[in-house]
């Protein structure tokens, strides 16, 4: 726990690029990769740490880690660089292959991509007639007809 929890990072420097929307939602998946980070730490045993890590890959976690979060620039977004690193040093002392994280997800373990859909020549729906007439009043015989 000593080794792998988040430890806490130096303030940022005032920038151009600090504040923005990009900058905020990707600091807030660095947050939740901290948080994953220490409850992994916590973990007493390396079959439970390996467990949850399982469970975050099939959810599609470590795919977001390698496809995403790896790939953006570390001069801006250091925290996510510094939560990815230790992430892959806790998994690698625990025997958990980091290449998808590390490397970004092999082909055989990525989504299919799926090729464009052919566009069709867009149909003209058909007109419905259904011969109402809201021009004319109509004689109200009854109350209970009122409303139509």
């Amino acid at each position: 726990m000593l080794k792998h929890f988040p430890q806490e990072l130096p303030p940022v420097p005032a920038a151009p690029y600090v504040g923005g929307v990009e900058w905020d939602a990707t600091n807030y998946l660095a947050s939740h990769l901290e948080i994953v980070n220490g409850i992994i730490a916590c973990l007493p045993t390396r079959e439970e740490r390996n467990t949850l890590r399982d469970q975050l890959r099939v959810s599609g976690w470590e795919k977001c880690m390698g496809v995403t979060l790896r790939t953006c620039k570390e001069k801006f977004y250091g925290g996510v660089h510094a939560a990815l690193r230790c992430w892959v040093a806790a998994a690698t002392d625990d025997g958990w292959d980091t290449r998808d994280v590390r490397c970004g997800p092999s082909l055989e373990n990525r989504s299919p991509v799926r090729k464009p859909v052919s566009k069709k020549p867009i149909e003209v729906a058909p007109r419905i007639d259904m011969k109402l007439d809201f021009g004319r009043e109509k004689k109200v015989t009854n109350n209970h007809d009122a409303w139509l």
